[in-house]
């Protein structure tokens, strides 16, 4: 074997060719040198992978062994000393059935100086657990919960309090606080009253039907309450009818509708005055017909803060605070406005009006202007049912405004809104009519107004 081995060492790829040449084929050339034609072809292909390279090793070469194995290992330094193509180079010569491949540079470790810290570890070398626990705790530091102070605080989807997604993960650090939504775990009431047009011609019908919601208010003493907007029918000021025609002159003055609107309201917060029925907590969201008392002053500016401000000033006497048409008042999360306005600035309305605003509004909401009581329940994108709710009117019963007379007919309803909430969603409602108004209060009412 040993002689095998040496007789086959002993030639280079140049006189194989010429051995090739003068035998006829490689057959006879591993007969003649005693072996087997698969050790010759891998032999050969050794010869021509590494001989060019090891001729340019400045190295002086060293003696040849006349053992394969030695001759391996010399061709597997060669090799690691070149280039890293060559380096990728498997080189399988099997003399005694092993496989040898290139001896690559050993990965020698970062210096000192070089090595990053240990508190400086990558995102990846932290369990996802802590990773988790410690944005909750930078979450609850830029974003507290508890402070009786905040305007508003930074909800989840689920209304439980915690941060969002993004949050949680860093995403979004730091964002401006736009609405108030404390979460609660206690059921909250609050007591909408719808749409009530006060109107000179109408005044005692208005007023009794006030005194029925404040007695109403008074029996449930709700923790808040929130007159949806048009208050006041404001007639006075209509742009739908022009001063200048003959039905113009069925108008009340500015004046009558002011002093209709200070009546009905004294009669509504004596009741809620005398048994201290959500003091504090009272809104009254500007609705489109109060708007009109803004217009009317932009087109006369001399007459600029006459009418809004005497408004402004019987809502601030009588203790409730306000909201301008179009905005939303927060209460836990839960939106309360006159009528969600579209992309356009214009109400939102048609016969599924609710559906729009509950699949398209991120909060439940709760808004009145159509004068018909309504619920819709849909679910949107994010896996969150949208809860929206129309108050209806608390007109007197059957009263509808003339302007309305061909467009809603007697297809309206008149009573109360029961609104119960926590978590920031709405978990409950009911509709209380004026008729079940009238038969629970209609006695204690008459005493009040004789």
């Amino acid at each position: 074997m040993n002689r095998q081995q040496t007789t086959l060492q002993d030639y280079s790829a140049q006189e194989l060719d010429a051995m090739h040449q003068q035998l006829g084929g490689w057959d006879a050339v591993a007969a003649h040198l005693g072996v087997s034609g698969r050790t010759l072809s891998r032999y050969r292909a050794g010869l021509s992978a590494v001989e060019a390279p090891v001729e340019q090793v400045s190295a002086p070469a060293t003696a040849v062994s006349t053992d394969l194995t030695d001759l391996v290992a010399q061709l597997a330094a060669a090799m690691s000393a070149q280039s890293a193509a060559t380096q990728q180079l498997l080189l399988k010569i099997s003399g005694n059935g092993a496989v040898v491949e290139p001896v690559r540079k050993p990965v020698t470790q970062k210096p000192v100086a070089a090595q990053r810290p240990a508190a400086q570890a990558t995102k990846a070398d932290v369990p996802v657990f802590d990773r988790l626990q410690a944005a909750k705790r930078r979450a609850a530091k830029h974003h507290p919960t508890d402070q009786k102070d905040l305007d508003s605080e930074y909800v989840g989807p689920l209304g439980d309090g915690r941060p969002y997604a993004g949050e949680i993960f860093g995403v979004s650090k730091k964002r401006r606080p736009r609405i108030g939504a404390t979460p609660v775990t206690s059921p909250r009431t609050t007591l909408v009253i719808g749409d009530s047009h006060f109107h000179p011609a109408i005044t005692p019908l208005t007023m009794r039907a006030m005194t029925l919601v404040s007695l109403h208010a008074a029996a449930i003493q709700p923790e808040h309450l929130v007159h949806i907007g048009d208050g006041g029918d404001w007639s006075s000021v209509c742009r739908h009818v022009r001063n200048d025609t003959w039905k113009a002159r069925e108008k009340p003055s500015l004046r009558q509708d002011l002093d209709c609107f200070r009546e009905n309201w004294i009669q509504l917060n004596r009741a809620l005055d005398e048994h201290g029925v959500a003091v504090g907590k009272r809104n009254y969201c500007w609705g489109n017909h109060d708007a009109w008392l803004s217009t009317f002053e932009d087109d006369h500016p001399e007459l600029k803060g006459l009418a809004t401000g005497e408004l402004s000033e019987i809502l601030r006497d009588s203790g409730w605070s306000a909201t301008d048409y179009g905005e939303y008042y927060f209460i836990g999360g839960v939106a309360y406005t006159h009528v969600p306005l579209n992309g356009m600035g214009r109400p939102v309305g048609g016969q599924t009006g609710e559906n729009t605003v509950a699949m398209q509004s991120s909060r439940d909401t709760v808004f009145g202007h159509t004068h018909r009581y309504a619920m819709a329940r849909r679910p949107r994108m994010d896996g969150v049912i949208g809860t929206t709710l129309n108050c209806g009117s608390s007109m007197p019963e059957y009263y509808v405004g003339e302007y309305a007379q061909l467009s809603q007919g007697r297809a309206l309803d008149y009573g109360v809104l029961e609104v119960v909430d926590f978590d920031c969603r709405i978990q409950s409602h009911r509709f209380v009519t004026m008729r079940e108004l009238e038969a629970r209060y209609g006695a204690d009412a008459d005493r009040r107004l004789a």
